[in-house]
């Protein structure tokens, strides 16, 4: 079995509708965290940054796009050249799941 997340491909959020921006409150609580880490670990991460990333990300999700239809076009096509229809297992979600009352 293959789990699949959906991975970024374009410069439109994978999530809708678009997260709002951080309240200052939310920065400001951001930058307490960061400035708590030790300097090495914060010189690290900053170092992780950059300028590209956004669009090595988009890259990668447009890699892992082509990876997996590679895959299912190996996987689903049958000796005969017909495509099997790839199965999809949903969780069921319950507007209550995980927040019974109690009786």
């Amino acid at each position: 079995m293959v789990s699949v997340d959906t991975p970024e491909s374009s410069t439109t959020p994978a999530c809708h509708p678009p997260p709002r921006p951080p309240s200052t409150a939310a920065a400001d609580a951001c930058k307490t965290a960061y400035n708590a880490l030790p300097k090495k670990l914060r010189d690290y991460l900053i170092g992780r940054l950059a300028p590209d990333a956004a669009e090595r990300h988009i890259a990668a999700g447009h890699g892992a796009s082509a990876t997996f239809e590679a895959l299912q076009e190996l996987r689903l096509t049958r000796p005969n050249g017909l495509k099997s229809s790839p199965g999809l297992i949903a969780p069921i979600c319950l507007p209550h799941a995980g927040r019974h009352k109690p009786q």
